[in-house]
């Protein structure tokens, strides 16, 4: 279970991450990316930053691409807006919920158009 501190941290990490994305790093403008979420250790010494991605799979593969690039600067950067002991070793994993989202959406209301057309069937049936 996560602690009070552990959830102010993420919190604080998600919104200085997202300004910095913004406001810092221009290379960051050519793909619009969201930070979805941050998971931070128990030990507070390592992060998992989970993203998205508005656009195509080749804007997914610049964003990803940029993280590495710039993943120095980023924890530079975040140590010396967030006060932390030790800054934690950051890792950015792509989110798909979005897309695992919209999959599930379209299954439901394929299912759901397969009752109505049965229970028409059964209508006219009887």
């Amino acid at each position: 279970m996560k602690t009070r501190k552990q959830e102010r941290l993420e919190d604080l990490i998600k919104e200085e991450l997202g300004n910095i994305l913004i406001k810092v790093i221009d290379d960051f403008s050519s793909v619009f990316i969201t930070i979805m979420r941050v998971n931070i250790s128990g030990d507070l010494m390592n992060a998992k930053v989970f993203y998205s991605v508005l656009g195509s799979s080749m804007d997914k593969e610049i964003a990803k691409k940029l993280f590495v690039k710039h993943k120095s600067r980023l924890r530079f950067e975040l140590g010396n807006r967030i006060p932390f002991r030790r800054v934690p070793v950051f890792f950015y994993e792509y989110d798909d919920i979005n897309e695992k989202a919209e999959y599930l959406e379209k299954i439901i209301l394929n299912v759901s158009q397969d009752i109505k057309t049965f229970e028409a069937k059964e209508e006219l049936k009887n």
